[in-house]
């Protein structure tokens, strides 16, 4: 019975994993709104680039028959790569941003070639699901993605230099999530949108790589504000040193972020000014 239930588990997370993605292409359209790989936002080439990666993995567990490995690899991508992180970041793109904004069009675009790859790989194990999400997804001209071809790494994908920056911004994620967690825990913040995060670099090169990079940690972390603090005497020598307080302003009614001019906005007064604009444009 545990082995049912660890099996059941891990399919019902790869399907939930296909719901998410086809429910968020449902005004999506490939030849339309489809963007290239370098006109992709950085997080959106990152994860194609970790998609390329599993294509060989799983080419070569298929050569050598080693399904096992399949599934193991499949599920961790869901688990790891998407739920935990690319999917769980995005969601403010996909649900925030307007319709038709370039960042949003990114992440889709990102979140089709996921999807398309997906359900290619999975189909010789997962038949009958692979095959309903490949009819609901209107993904290919084949009406079934067992005549569909399996898919190939891609030359453009590959983006060697992501490698070291994002291991870097991953690890600096993973101090990020324990503080949030232990501040949490304090009862100092509920969701991670009530944080401001501070970080102190250690030495000015980091400082400089995080101000670099400031506006993607903000979304990456998952909280209404991020600061950069220089070097200091008392700053860690081994890495950075990370400080969580609440976030100063208002709380956006849309987009649940805390912002400073909440209420600037007179039409719309529980709004900050990303979301007013689009709700403007809704009409």
């Amino acid at each position: 019975q545990d082995i049912l239930k660890r099996i059941s588990e891990a399919y019902r997370r790869i399907r939930n994993t296909f719901r998410f993605l086809i429910g968020n292409l449902y005004d999506f359209d490939p030849a339309r709104d489809g963007l290239a790989f370098a006109d992709l936002e950085e997080h959106d080439q990152w994860i194609l680039r970790e998609l390329n990666q599993l294509i060989a993995q799983l080419t070569q567990a298929y050569d050598t028959y080693q399904f096992h490995r399949v599934y193991q690899m499949v599920h961790n991508f869901c688990t790891i790569h998407l739920s935990a992180l690319y999917l769980d970041v995005v969601k403010d793109r996909l649900y925030c941003s307007g319709s038709n904004d370039a960042t949003r069009r990114s992440a889709q675009t990102a979140c089709r070639h996921i999807l398309d790859v997906l359900v290619r790989v999975v189909a010789p194990v997962l038949v009958f699901t692979a095959d309903e999400v490949w009819e609901a997804a209107g993904l290919g001209p084949e009406r079934s993605v067992h005549l569909a071809e399996f898919p190939k790494e891609r030359q453009e994908w590959r983006a060697p230099h992501l490698a070291d920056k994002w291991n870097q911004l991953l690890e600096l994620r993973s101090e990020v999530s324990r503080v949030l967690e232990d501040r949490r825990r304090d009862k100092v913040i509920g969701h991670s949108l009530d944080a401001r995060v501070t970080i102190t670099a250690r030495d000015a090169e980091q400082e400089a790589f995080l101000l670099k990079n400031v506006a993607l940690l903000k979304n990456l972390f998952i909280v209404s504000g991020i600061q950069i603090a220089p070097p200091s005497a008392g700053a860690a020598s081994t890495g950075w040193t990370i400080e969580v307080d609440r976030a100063e302003g208002d709380k956006c009614e849309r987009c649940w972020m805390y912002d400073l001019q909440v209420g600037a906005d007179t039409l719309h007064p529980g709004l900050c000014p990303r979301c007013a604009d689009v709700v403007r444009r809704i009409g």
